[in-house]
């Protein structure tokens, strides 16, 4: 269990403060010297207790940091859903959306390279034919 300056301490720590810092928020430090403060606060800093309190505070951050993305990438995802699906959009806005889309589920890949070939079929089954092929291809590829 933590002293209410130990929790203190930790909470700046936690919050982006220097260990100095946070000592100097969570102690009275009127008449000491800064070396003093920088001593006191690396024997504040490494007590189990606070270390602890420390490192499970930098846990809980990264998994609500974590929580965020996986909801702001949601919402981002859902807001294009619906521009999507929005018959009222220009057909290029709804296109786009699904683009992206696409390429967040993997479906497309935005820096992948697609070869043409540049010869001519003869006839339109040749045309169709070629068509297909270089459709394979890039469906392969991604």
């Amino acid at each position: 269990m933590l002293t209410a300056r130990q929790r203190a301490f930790a909470d700046a720590i936690l919050g982006g403060d220097t260990v100095a810092d946070a000592y100097r928020s969570a102690y009275t430090t009127g008449g000491m010297s800064p070396k003093h403060v920088r001593t006191e606060a690396s024997r504040v800093h490494k007590h189990p207790g606070v270390s602890r309190a420390i490192d499970a505070g930098r846990v809980r951050q990264e998994r609500e940091k974590g929580r965020n993305e996986a909801n702001r990438r949601r919402s981002v995802l859902d807001r294009l859903e619906t521009l999507a699906d929005d018959t009222a959009q220009p057909g290029a806005v709804r296109v786009q959306a699904l683009k992206l889309i696409g390429t967040d589920v993997g479906l497309f890949h935005p820096n992948a390279k697609l070869e043409v070939k540049t010869t001519q079929p003869e006839t339109e089954a040749a045309t169709l034919e070629a068509l297909e092929s270089t459709l394979r291809e890039a469906l392969e590829a991604g």
